[in-house]
């Protein structure tokens, strides 16, 4: 697997591919979002300081019968232009939910 089957088969664009795992007959594949891309959520500014992070887990369309499962680390930002405290924006998935925008389209 490859950062280029994240982009091309699951939509995941801006982010690298890091490791694949099988669990309780599902395929967990790790991502982080490419470094360079990183910027603040409201004026995209990147001038930050990191403040942590969590690991968020989001289902997203099956390959055949395989259900799979995308895990990210989200960074919280504070962002020294506008002051904002923030978890970074994910391009994949709208805000408080658990799966992703190709998974609600299916």
């Amino acid at each position: 697997m490859s950062t280029s089957f994240i982009y091309h088969c699951l939509g995941l664009i801006g982010y690298q591919y890091l490791k694949a795992e099988y669990k309780d007959s599902k395929m967990i594949i790790s991502v982080q979002k490419n470094p360079g891309k990183l910027c603040c959520p409201d004026c995209e500014s990147t001038k930050f300081i990191r403040r942590g992070k969590i690991t968020r887990t989001f289902k997203t369309l099956p390959i055949g019968k395989k259900p799979i499962l995308i895990e990210v680390d989200i960074q919280r930002i504070q962002c020294l232009e506008c002051g904002c405290v923030k978890q970074e924006k994910l391009n994949f998935a709208d805000r408080k939910k658990t799966y992703t925008r190709a998974f609600f389209i299916y």
